[in-house]
């Protein structure tokens, strides 16, 4: 979601702590049940709220409980929706704070729609944005990979390293270190430590990720981001099955001229002699038993058209990478 999604979506916040005494017509709204409530005193308009995305409603969310609080952090996945780390949605996500002190935070007068997590987060780690506190990228993706496993932990750092050259990319890297080693002895560490070591600076999508994560665990031979002639492929898979992970952002503009070009694309790949297979989120996240068994069926029809007349070569990105929060 860029910047100016963001900043309208916040702009259409009502904040009742602002509303004068003579706007009778928003506390009325307000008794009809027409604003949604997101914290004690912040409310969106609730048609308005029904029309959203599901990660636009997750972004407000987490906004929404940073600016209600005055000294807590947003920490974990709903640090995530503000600092640009990649994240795999799940339904019933609560949002979570942490007070830096760590000790435990009193819930006399606390809005329930979010929970406190009893963790301890150095001045270092905290991002100020206005009145907005959530811990930077490396730190917020650090902890996805504690709380939520390894492979959701590939997905977050992932998203820190994407896109950047192999100097910065290592930079990065070093700096994931220093932070979990800073970290050692929290619970899951270890998970963190794992997914760092799994992590690359390929991906351009949180599926593409968790994709490779699939393929990692059932030994599938893989090349990521391949450049075959002018395009580039997600995943080549042996010597000539390309995959591609057919996310929904690809189609929000122009729908009927992106499946144009898909559809061109993957007639020029087979001529040159690949087969091509889409996979698609909800398949990843729900069913990766489907996915390996729809690519062993796609590798045979493969191997029937080799040789491949255009051969591929590993792309590597060159920078600039993701724009998210990084430590000072």
């Amino acid at each position: 979601m860029d910047s100016s999604r963001r900043s309208e979506l916040i702009g259409q916040l009502v904040d009742m702590r602002r509303i004068p005494a003579h706007d009778t017509e928003t506390r009325t709204r307000l008794v009809d049940g027409e604003l949604y409530r997101l914290t004690k005193s912040l409310y969106f308009d609730r048609e308005a709220w029904d029309g959203l995305k599901p990660y636009e409603q997750d972004f407000l969310r987490c906004y929404a409980a940073s600016s209600q609080s005055t000294k807590a952090v947003l920490v974990g996945k709903s640090a995530a929706r503000l600092c640009g780390v990649w994240t795999i949605r799940r339904t019933n996500e609560p949002v979570t704070l942490a007070d830096p002190d760590g000790r435990p935070t009193s819930r006399k007068g606390k809005w329930t729609g979010y929970e406190y997590r009893y963790m301890t987060v150095p001045e270092s780690d905290i991002v100020r944005d206005g009145a907005q506190r959530f811990t930077n990228a490396v730190r917020t993706a650090i902890d996805i990979a504690r709380e939520h496993g390894v492979d959701e932990g590939v997905v977050a750092i992932d998203s820190v390293l994407s896109g950047h050259d192999e100097p910065t990319a290592q930079l990065l890297i070093d700096e994931f270190r220093r932070t979990i080693e800073r970290m050692t002895g929290m619970r899951g560490i270890a998970k963190a430590r794992t997914a760092l070591a799994r992590a690359n600076r390929f991906s351009e999508s949180p599926y593409e990720s968790l994709l490779r994560t699939v393929f990692e665990r059932y030994d599938v031979p893989f090349h990521q981001q391949a450049q075959i002639g002018r395009y580039r492929v997600d995943f080549l898979v042996g010597e000539n099955l390309v995959v591609e992970v057919d996310g929904d952002a690809k189609y929000l503009e122009d729908p009927v001229e992106t499946e144009g070009r898909q559809r061109i694309r993957e007639d020029w790949l087979r001529e040159q002699g690949y087969e091509v297979l889409r996979v698609y989120p909800s398949q990843i996240h729900r069913n990766e038993l489907l996915v390996i068994q729809r690519l062993r069926e796609s590798w045979a029809r493969a191997q029937s058209r080799l040789p491949v007349s255009e051969p591929a070569w590993q792309w590597y990105p060159q920078g600039p990478g993701r724009q998210v929060h990084l430590p000072a």
